[in-house]
C-alpha cells in the first residue's frame, strides 16, 4: 500500500512540476533546460519497469482520484511537449541550436509509422495538430511531393511552424493553417489524414471528417491509452536530447570551456591527445569511439521506443470502418431527426 501512494505522489508531484513550468514559458527559451530535464525525469518514471506493478494495481482499484490525476497529467505534460516543440522551433530559428540529428532521428520513426501508407505525389495529406516544428508533413513533402497541409488551434504554434518550414522546407507544397476541420475547402480531396498525438477528441473530429471527405481515404492516429504510452514523444525527446547534450559538452571540453582536469572527459581527453595524434593515435581512438558509440546508442534508443511506446500508430482496417459505420448510423439519425 506504501508503494502504491509513492507512486501516486510521484505522479502528483509531476503534475504540479508540469503545471509550474508551462505557465513559466514566455516565448523565449529561457526554461528551456528546465523543461527538457523535467520530460527526461518523467519518461525514466513511466518507462521504469519497476513501476508497472504499481501502475497497474492502482488502474484496477478505478478510484475517481486516480483517473482524474491520469487525465490531467495526459493533457499537462501533452501541453508541455508542446511548449518543447515551441523551445526547439525557437532554439532553431534563432540559430542557437543545429536540428540535424534531431530531424534525421524523428525521420526513421516518420518513415516506420507511415512507411505503407503509398503516399505519391499526387497524394494530399491532412495533419490534424501540426504543432510548431511539423517534421511529419516536412518529411512527407520532401520524400514524395505531395500537397500536405497542417492545421492546429494555436497561432503561435502555427506561426513558429511557418518560419521552420521556410528555413528547412523552403519551396515544398507545404501550408499551415489555424482552421477548423469543417472550415477547410481541402478535404474532399484528401487521400490520407494524420492525427497528432496530442489533438484530444479525435474520434469526434474523425465523425466530422467522415461526411466531408472521400470513401478511399486513409487514416493514421498517433494515440496513447493512459499514462504509459501517452508519452512516446517525450521519451524521443528525451532520449534523443541525452545525446545531443554528450556533444555538447564534449565539445565545450574540446575547447577548454568545459570539465577541467583531474576530471576525466572525453572532450578534454581528445584535446590533450592532440599534441600525439600521429604518434599514439590510439589516445584520440579511444574517447572519438566512445562519442560516438554512446550518441549513436541513445539516438537508437529514442527511435526504438517510438516503437515500442506507441500501441498501433496506425489504425486497424475493422476498427477504422466500426468508427466510420458508427459516425455514419449517427449521421443516418439526425437526417431522420430533421424530417
Amino acid at each position: 500500500m506504501n508503494a502504491l501512494k509513492t507512486f501516486q505522489e510521484c505522479l502528483s508531484e509531476f503534475s504540479e512540476k508540469f503545471d509550474e513550468l508551462s505557465g513559466r514559458y514566455d516565448h523565449t527559451i529561457n526554461h528551456c533546460s528546465e523543461l527538457e530535464i523535467l520530460i527526461d525525469d518523467y519518461s525514466k518514471f513511466i518507462t521504469n519497469e519497476n513501476n508497472r506493478e504499481a501502475w497497474e494495481q492502482l488502474e484496477q482499484q478505478e478510484s475517481s482520484g486516480f483517473i482524474q490525476l491520469v487525465a490531467d497529467l495526459r493533457k499537462k505534460s501533452s501541453l508541455c511537449v508542446a511548449i518543447m516543440e515551441k523551445y526547439r522551433a525557437l532554439k532553431l530559428l534563432n540559430g542557437y541550436a543545429d536540428m540535424t540529428d534531431y530531424f534525421k532521428n524523428i525521420e526513421s520513426c516518420i518513415e516506420k509509422e507511415f512507411g505503407s501508407f503509398q503516399i505519391t505525389s499526387e497524394s494530399k495529406v491532412l495533419l490534424v495538430g501540426s504543432g510548431s516544428f511539423p517534421m511529419t508533413l516536412l518529411l512527407i513533402a520532401k520524400r514524395t511531393g505531395a500537397e500536405v497541409v497542417g492545421i492546429d488551434i494555436d497561432d503561435e504554434a502555427i506561426q513558429l511552424g511557418l518560419n521552420v518550414v521556410e528555413k528547412l522546407g523552403k519551396g515544398l507544397n507545404i501550408r499551415l493553417a489555424k482552421e477548423l476541420v469543417e472550415n477547410l475547402d481541402f478535404t474532399k480531396d484528401v487521400t490520407h489524414i494524420i492525427f497528432s498525438s496530442t489533438v484530444e477528441q479525435k474520434y469526434d473530429i474523425l465523425d466530422q471528417l467522415h461526411t466531408m471527405t472521400n470513401e478511399h481515404v486513409v487514416v493514421a492516429m498517433r494515440y496513447g491509452n493512459l499514462i504509459p504510452v501517452t508519452f512516446s514523444d517525450i521519451a524521443v525527446i528525451s532520449s534523443s536530447s541525452i545525446g545531443s547534450m554528450i556533444l555538447q559538452i564534449s565539445g565545450f571540453s574540446f575547447l577548454g570551456l568545459g570539465i577541467q582536469a583531474p576530471n576525466a572527459e572525453w572532450g578534454m581527453m581528445l584535446n590533450e591527445a592532440r599534441e600525439v595524434m600521429f604518434t599514439r593515435p590510439e589516445l584520440m581512438a579511444a574517447p572519438g569511439l566512445a562519442i560516438v558509440l554512446i550518441v549513436s546508442a541513445f539516438h537508437f534508443l529514442s527511435d526504438a521506443l517510438q516503437v515500442a511506446l506507441d500501441p498501433k500508430l496506425v489504425t486497424s482496417k475493422s476498427e477504422l470502418e466500426e468508427k466510420l459505420e458508427t459516425s455514419k448510423i449517427k449521421f443516418q439519425e439526425k437526417e431522420a431527426a430533421n424530417k
